[in-house]
Protein backbone atom coordinates (compact mmCIF):
# COMPACT_ATOMS: atom_id res chain seq x y z
CA UNK A 1 0.00 0.00 0.00
CA UNK A 2 1.59 3.41 -0.90
CA UNK A 3 0.72 6.20 1.62
CA UNK A 4 1.67 9.28 1.98
CA UNK A 5 1.23 12.13 4.60
CA UNK A 6 -1.15 15.12 3.14
CA UNK A 7 -2.49 18.40 4.81
CA UNK A 8 -6.18 19.76 4.81
CA UNK A 9 -7.19 23.42 5.95
CA UNK A 10 -10.60 23.89 7.00
CA UNK A 11 -12.48 26.01 9.23
CA UNK A 12 -12.85 25.37 13.10
CA UNK A 13 -16.21 23.55 12.86
CA UNK A 14 -16.16 21.62 9.91
CA UNK A 15 -12.13 20.04 11.29
CA UNK A 16 -13.96 19.01 14.63
CA UNK A 17 -16.92 17.44 13.08
CA UNK A 18 -14.54 15.32 10.52
CA UNK A 19 -11.83 14.54 13.48
CA UNK A 20 -15.02 13.27 15.87
CA UNK A 21 -16.49 11.52 13.20
CA UNK A 22 -15.72 7.42 13.31
CA UNK A 23 -16.02 7.09 9.35
CA UNK A 24 -13.53 9.56 7.53
CA UNK A 25 -16.65 11.51 6.11
CA UNK A 26 -15.06 14.07 3.46
CA UNK A 27 -15.23 17.53 3.68
CA UNK A 28 -16.20 17.91 0.88
CA UNK A 29 -15.67 21.20 -1.58
CA UNK A 30 -17.73 21.83 -4.80
CA UNK A 31 -14.35 23.64 -6.56
CA UNK A 32 -15.02 24.65 -9.70
CA UNK A 33 -11.35 25.43 -10.84
CA UNK A 34 -9.59 22.66 -10.15
CA UNK A 35 -10.36 19.08 -9.83
CA UNK A 36 -14.25 19.58 -8.63
CA UNK A 37 -15.58 17.84 -6.15
CA UNK A 38 -14.14 16.25 -3.29
CA UNK A 39 -11.93 16.93 0.04
CA UNK A 40 -8.53 18.82 -1.24
CA UNK A 41 -5.29 18.43 0.68
CA UNK A 42 -1.59 19.87 0.22
CA UNK A 43 1.54 17.65 0.26
CA UNK A 44 3.19 19.69 2.71
CA UNK A 45 2.93 21.39 5.73
CA UNK A 46 4.43 25.02 4.33
CA UNK A 47 1.54 25.05 1.34
CA UNK A 48 -1.07 24.40 4.42
CA UNK A 49 -0.08 27.02 6.60
CA UNK A 50 0.10 29.26 3.27
CA UNK A 51 -3.67 28.30 2.64
CA UNK A 52 -4.27 28.82 6.64
CA UNK A 53 -3.13 32.44 6.38
CA UNK A 54 -5.05 33.21 3.15
CA UNK A 55 -8.05 31.37 4.29
CA UNK A 56 -8.14 33.67 7.37
CA UNK A 57 -7.41 36.95 5.36
CA UNK A 58 -10.86 37.02 3.99
CA UNK A 59 -12.75 35.06 6.97
CA UNK A 60 -13.85 35.95 10.63
CA UNK A 61 -13.43 31.92 11.05
CA UNK A 62 -10.77 30.27 12.90
CA UNK A 63 -8.93 28.16 10.18
CA UNK A 64 -7.18 24.52 11.75
CA UNK A 65 -4.28 22.15 9.90
CA UNK A 66 -5.63 18.57 9.89
CA UNK A 67 -2.77 16.30 8.72
CA UNK A 68 -4.37 12.68 7.30
CA UNK A 69 -2.57 9.66 5.72
CA UNK A 70 -4.08 9.29 2.24
CA UNK A 71 -3.65 5.57 0.76
CA UNK A 72 -2.46 6.34 -3.13
CA UNK A 73 -2.53 3.12 -4.49
CA UNK A 74 -5.83 4.37 -7.00
CA UNK A 75 -4.25 7.36 -7.43
CA UNK A 76 -5.13 9.46 -10.71
CA UNK A 77 -1.73 10.92 -11.54
CA UNK A 78 -2.60 14.21 -13.65
CA UNK A 79 0.80 15.33 -13.14
CA UNK A 80 1.76 12.53 -15.56
CA UNK A 81 1.40 13.96 -19.06
CA UNK A 82 0.61 10.23 -20.78
CA UNK A 83 -2.76 9.65 -17.82
CA UNK A 84 -3.59 13.22 -18.90
CA UNK A 85 -3.98 12.59 -22.35
CA UNK A 86 -6.04 9.40 -21.44
CA UNK A 87 -8.81 11.48 -19.28
CA UNK A 88 -8.88 13.88 -22.30
CA UNK A 89 -9.56 11.54 -24.99
CA UNK A 90 -12.26 9.56 -22.46
CA UNK A 91 -13.44 13.54 -21.87
CA UNK A 92 -13.48 13.99 -26.26
CA UNK A 93 -15.62 9.98 -26.54
CA UNK A 94 -18.34 10.70 -23.51
CA UNK A 95 -18.71 14.64 -25.15
CA UNK A 96 -19.16 12.73 -28.56
CA UNK A 97 -21.41 10.51 -26.80
CA UNK A 98 -23.97 12.74 -25.06
CA UNK A 99 -23.63 15.65 -26.88
CA UNK A 100 -27.18 16.17 -27.17
CA UNK A 101 -27.84 15.85 -23.20
CA UNK A 102 -25.58 18.48 -22.35
CA UNK A 103 -26.80 22.26 -22.25
CA UNK A 104 -23.46 23.71 -22.45
CA UNK A 105 -20.17 22.27 -23.08
CA UNK A 106 -17.63 21.68 -19.99
CA UNK A 107 -14.56 23.65 -20.61
CA UNK A 108 -13.21 23.33 -17.17
CA UNK A 109 -11.45 20.42 -15.71
CA UNK A 110 -12.99 20.56 -12.54
CA UNK A 111 -16.83 20.10 -14.43
CA UNK A 112 -15.40 17.55 -16.56
CA UNK A 113 -14.05 15.46 -14.27
CA UNK A 114 -16.91 15.82 -12.15
CA UNK A 115 -19.47 14.76 -14.99
CA UNK A 116 -16.79 11.74 -15.62
CA UNK A 117 -17.45 10.69 -11.96
CA UNK A 118 -20.60 10.42 -12.43
CA UNK A 119 -21.03 8.44 -16.04
CA UNK A 120 -18.22 6.66 -16.08
CA UNK A 121 -17.46 3.19 -14.20
CA UNK A 122 -14.31 3.33 -15.18
CA UNK A 123 -12.50 6.69 -13.47
CA UNK A 124 -14.23 5.67 -10.09
CA UNK A 125 -12.10 3.15 -9.31
CA UNK A 126 -9.92 6.32 -8.39
CA UNK A 127 -10.02 7.67 -5.49
CA UNK A 128 -7.46 10.45 -5.18
CA UNK A 129 -6.58 12.70 -8.10
CA UNK A 130 -2.80 14.54 -7.82
CA UNK A 131 -2.50 17.92 -9.92
CA UNK A 132 0.47 20.35 -9.62
CA UNK A 133 -1.16 23.68 -9.82
CA UNK A 134 1.32 27.14 -10.41
CA UNK A 135 0.43 30.31 -8.60
CA UNK A 136 1.16 33.66 -8.92
CA UNK A 137 3.32 34.21 -6.19
CA UNK A 138 6.20 32.43 -3.84
CA UNK A 139 6.12 31.55 -0.47
CA UNK A 140 9.11 33.19 0.33
CA UNK A 141 11.77 35.28 -2.28
CA UNK A 142 14.63 32.74 -2.21
CA UNK A 143 15.97 31.66 -5.98
CA UNK A 144 17.53 28.72 -6.32
CA UNK A 145 19.32 28.12 -9.43
CA UNK A 146 21.11 24.72 -10.27
CA UNK A 147 22.70 24.69 -13.60
CA UNK A 148 20.06 25.20 -16.01
CA UNK A 149 17.23 24.80 -14.12
CA UNK A 150 15.78 27.02 -11.52
CA UNK A 151 14.00 25.29 -8.53
CA UNK A 152 10.17 26.45 -9.10
CA UNK A 153 8.48 27.55 -5.49
CA UNK A 154 5.03 28.89 -7.36
CA UNK A 155 3.98 25.36 -7.87
CA UNK A 156 1.79 23.27 -5.64
CA UNK A 157 0.78 19.63 -5.41
CA UNK A 158 -2.70 19.22 -4.82
CA UNK A 159 -4.69 16.02 -3.84
CA UNK A 160 -8.45 15.75 -4.22
CA UNK A 161 -9.88 12.68 -2.28
CA UNK A 162 -13.13 11.36 -4.11
CA UNK A 163 -13.26 8.32 -2.05
CA UNK A 164 -13.37 8.28 2.22
CA UNK A 165 -11.64 5.09 1.79
CA UNK A 166 -8.33 6.69 0.75
CA UNK A 167 -8.09 8.36 4.58
CA UNK A 168 -6.32 6.23 6.42
CA UNK A 169 -5.26 7.96 9.72
CA UNK A 170 -6.12 11.78 11.10
CA UNK A 171 -4.95 14.15 13.39
CA UNK A 172 -4.80 17.93 14.12
CA UNK A 173 -1.73 19.48 14.16
CA UNK A 174 -0.75 22.38 17.18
Amino acid sequence: MSEIDAYHVNNEKKCSDFLSSQESHLIVSNDTIYLGSGMYFWDNIGNAHYWKRMREKNSRDVFLVLQCVLDIDALLDLTDPEISSKIDHLWDMFEKKSKSGHKKPLKNLAGKLDYLYEACTTIKCFHVIRIIAEYDHKINDANIFCGKNYIAQNVRVIYCVKNNCAIKDKKLLA
